[in-house]
Formats: C-alpha cells, sequence, structure tokens
C-alpha cells in the first residue's frame, strides 16, 4: 500500500472526518435558515478535509520526538513517511489554503475567505 494511504488508514479516519467536514460545511445553511448552492458547500466539505489533515499532519510532527519513545508503532517514528517529507506536505498544503483564501476574497466571497485566511494562520 502506498505510504500515503497507510498514513490516512492508521491515523486520519475518513469517515470521521467526513462527518466532522459535513458537519460545518452544512451548519451555516441551518443556522441561518438559508441555502447555498451546492458546489459552496463541496467546496467547503473539501477545503475543511485539507484543513483537517494539515493539522493532523502538524501535529504528528509536533508528537515526533515524544512518539518516538512512546509510540514507535505510529507511521513518522517507523519510518512509513520521512519528516522532510511531511515538513514538506505541511507547506504545500498551507501555501495552497492561503491561495485559495485569496481566491475566495477576490471573488467577491471575502468574508469566507478571510476566515479560512485567519483559520489557516493560526
Amino acid at each position: 500500500m502506498h505510504p500515503w494511504l497507510q498514513y490516512t488508514r492508521e491515523r486520519f479516519p475518513l469517515l470521521t472526518y467526513t462527518l466532522i467536514a459535513g458537519g460545518l460545511a452544512l451548519s451555516p445553511m441551518v443556522l441561518a435558515e438559508a441555502s447555498r448552492p451546492l458546489s459552496d458547500i463541496l467546496i467547503g466539505f473539501g477545503m475543511l478535509l485539507v484543513f483537517f489533515f494539515t493539522l493532523r499532519l502538524m501535529d504528528e510532527r509536533k508528537d515526533y520526538e515524544t512518539d518516538v519513545v512512546a509510540h514507535p508503532d505510529r507511521p513518522l517514528p517507523r519510518g512509513l513517511l520521512s519528516i522532510k517529507k511531511v515538513e514538506r506536505l505541511i507547506g504545500w498544503l498551507v501555501t495552497g489554503m492561503m491561495a485559495f483564501s485569496g481566491v475566495l476574497i477576490l471573488a467577491s466571497e471575502w468574508q469566507a475567505g478571510l476566515c479560512f485566511a485567519v483559520t489557516t494562520l493560526w
């Protein structure tokens, strides 16, 4: 199995994150009692999955030294993925999220773009 697919299977359960991202993507419509185009919902859902995946990778990187001792069976300590590859992907994902925020801001969805940019930078 490809290392990234194995990592996702072990550390990023898609069903769990799909339910979380789906709930967050749909909640503004429910709270505002308004409808949005399906494309807006799907884009929000996809970007939330990217955000949560990036957050998971950042957490894996942050805890690497502890995991080497306490959890050597996790993907990074056992060498499934290298620290360099994880850091590189984190950089690409954050760059992509900021670029997407800029596109939203320029496409007259400035509130959504600003919120996503602030969340990404935080």
